[in-house]
C-alpha cells in the first residue's frame, strides 16, 4: 500500500512540474511574439521550444539539461 501511495505521488509531481514547464514555454512564445527586436526574439523562441522538449522528452543537448536541471 505505501509503494502505491509513494507512485502516485511521483505521478502527481511530475505531472505539476511539467505542467510547470509548459506554462514557462507559454508565456516565453508570447514574449516572443510580443518583441520588437528580432534577436531577443529568437532567443524567447528558442527557450520556449527548449521547455516545451524538456517538459516530456530526454534533454538532447548541454543547454536542455541546464534548463530541466533548473526546474528540478
Amino acid at each position: 500500500v505505501h509503494q502505491r501511495e509513494f507512485l502516485s505521488s511521483v505521478v502527481i509531481a511530475y505531472n505539476g512540474l511539467k505542467t510547470l514547464i509548459l506554462r514557462y514555454a507559454d508565456e516565453a512564445a508570447r514574449l516572443a511574439a510580443e518583441e520588437e527586436d528580432a534577436e531577443r526574439a529568437g532567443e524567447l523562441s528558442e527557450i520556449a521550444a527548449v521547455c516545451r522538449h524538456v517538459s516530456g522528452g530526454v534533454p538532447r543537448s548541454l543547454q536542455e539539461a541546464i534548463q530541466l536541471l533548473w526546474f528540478a
